[in-house]
């Protein structure tokens, strides 16, 4: 586990996601959007 502290190396490599959504969001231009986050939870 790391420290919670900011840094700018990308660790968990999510620059990509990040990056994709991003570009979502801005291009939208004030339009209303959804974004689903999911995923295998733990059992």
């Amino acid at each position: 586990m790391w420290i919670d502290n900011e840094t700018e190396t990308d660790f968990l490599n999510f620059s990509g996601v990040a990056d994709a959504v991003a570009e979502i969001i801005y291009s939208a231009n004030g339009r209303p959007i959804s974004i689903g986050v999911s995923g295998a939870w733990p059992r």
